[in-house]
């Protein structure tokens, strides 16, 4: 009952209901079942405490409010929430054609679409027309460029069909190399690529707005990509794989420069390492990246595609968090695993029931109560030399200006 000592004014009951004013008085038991019943609509935590408001009051109300709200599965699915992970940038590697990166460009037209092979340490880049994206027509392909570049040490790709196929593991072993995977969903983990994908995919819209065959156009935008300069390395495509000083010629008339500073590999490397810095510093803070908290055994929601305006942005049914390798989650429902990036998962907010006020608690609510009414007859003061110091309590909360009810200015308190 202390609960209702700072408005036991107030209390009326009608037909042996407690009102406050015009208002409900919720006991206990009920309290939880009266929230839920103002959230049907799924509106927001402020929303819900408006119209609860204007209907019924217990003690708490506010603090319920809001574990329920946070609660609820519903809203928690349908509230998008963007959670960037600091950028991770990969070391250059040690040299040209160790480690590449595929992906597919299409489908044009007429069914076709471009495998797009490129060197990580160079960007040297290959674009292959093929007629389908199954194993059987892509391993043709990689095999007549790594007979005539070289062998490489690593493959990076998404986790397209003839990539999971057991035709493409045994050609992985055939050649030796490591084959990495990067999450599911998630195209910037293979940036390089999926970046090159983009301005072939810009100038082949160009050619055909310019009435040329997309085909015969794609080598001469090869030949100028592999000329030109990257922004991160400083040096052309064509020189990092071939490692000689001499330019990659091009129909544009030059003058040959035999003169070299320093190594070019190294300048090429620390031009890189600088770019890359600088590119992170700038993503994170527009980002606003900071480390996932997810850990296992945590309940998450995985965001999904949507279908239309009224699909959710996360599965509403939980998963559990079985596996953490980086920025790579895997998590697990019933009988059903998925591995996503951990932008695309959202912790499940389980929250925890109000606890009831302790003693301490009510003792300080009885003084606080006390001081507000016998406020107006307090004895007059000591005068300041005959004061004794006194100790004043550590409080919990700001102190305020205390007054008695102008309905007790009449009366006399003892």
């Amino acid at each position: 009952m202390t609960q209702y000592k700072h408005i036991f004014n107030e209390l009326s009951s009608a037909d042996g209901i407690i009102l406050r004013q015009t208002k409900l008085v919720i006991p206990t038991a009920l309290q939880r079942r009266v929230v839920k019943l103002a959230h049907e609509g799924h509106q927001g935590i402020f929303k819900t405490k408006a119209l609860l408001r204007t209907k019924v009051y217990f003690p708490g109300i506010d603090r319920l409010t809001e574990d329920v709200v946070k609660q609820c599965i519903a809203c928690q699915a349908n509230t998008r929430e963007r959670n960037y992970e600091p950028l991770q940038m990969n070391e250059l590697p040690a040299g040209p054609w160790q480690n590449l990166s595929v992906d597919f460009c299409g489908p044009f037209p007429n069914g076709e679409y471009l495998l797009c092979l490129m060197d990580d340490f160079s960007r040297f880049c290959f674009a292959e027309v093929l007629h389908s994206t199954s194993a059987r027509a892509v391993i043709p392909v990689l095999d007549r460029i790594l007979s005539a570049v070289g062998n490489i040490k690593q493959l990076k790709s998404d986790n397209g069909p003839p990539f999971q196929s057991q035709e493409f593991a045994n050609f992985v072993n055939y050649y030796g190399f490591h084959h990495k995977r990067i999450a599911p969903v998630w195209p910037q983990a293979n940036g390089e690529i999926e970046r090159f994908v983009k301005t072939l995919s810009k100038s082949l819209r160009a050619a055909v707005v310019e009435g040329k065959c997309f085909k015969q156009h794609l080598h001469s935008f090869l030949r100028a990509y592999r000329s030109t300069p990257q922004s991160t390395t400083g040096k052309s495509p064509a020189e990092l794989l071939y490692g000689t000083p001499r330019p990659f010629l091009t129909r544009l008339p030059e003058m040959q420069n035999d003169d070299q500073s320093t190594p070019l590999q190294d300048a090429a490397r620390e031009t890189d390492r600088l770019k890359k810095e600088k590119m992170k510093q700038y993503a994170d803070r527009k980002n606003n990246a900071k480390s996932s908290r997810l850990r296992l055994g945590d309940k998450v929601l995985v965001q999904k595609p949507r279908a239309n305006k009224l699909s959710s942005f996360y599965d509403p049914h939980p998963y559990i968090v079985t596996r953490i390798n980086g920025s790579m989650i895997t998590a697990t429902r019933e009988n059903h695993e998925i591995t996503r990036n951990s932008s695309h998962f959202k912790k499940v907010d389980t929250g925890s029931p109000p606890s009831p006020p302790t003693a301490s608690a009510n003792e300080e609510a009885e003084e606080d109560f006390d001081e507000m009414e016998l406020a107006p007859i307090r004895p007059q003061a000591a005068p300041p030399e005959q004061r004794v110091p006194a100790q004043t309590p550590e409080r919990r909360y700001p102190e305020r200006q205390r007054r008695a009810p102008l309905r007790l200015r009449y009366f006399v308190l003892r």
